[in-house]
């Protein structure tokens, strides 16, 4: 998949947004499960539905669906 490098660097982002979400709520549960939430739905969304259909042609090309 010629777009790999950028979507490892998305994941990369997640996974530091995530850590960054979790730092600064350390101590507050409730804001925490709010932050986390909030960014996972929109993440998720945004990178299900259009990151990851970049790759679906690449993937069906190869035999690999």
């Amino acid at each position: 998949y010629s777009g790999k490098d950028e979507h490892k660097k998305e994941h990369r982002m997640f996974n530091g947004k995530l850590n960054t979400i979790v730092i600064n709520n350390k101590g507050d549960s409730m804001n925490l499960a709010y932050e986390l939430i909030d960014f996972l739905e929109d993440w998720l969304i945004d990178h299900l539905m259009v990151e990851d259909q970049k790759y679906v042609a690449c993937f069906q090309e190869h035999g690999l669906k």
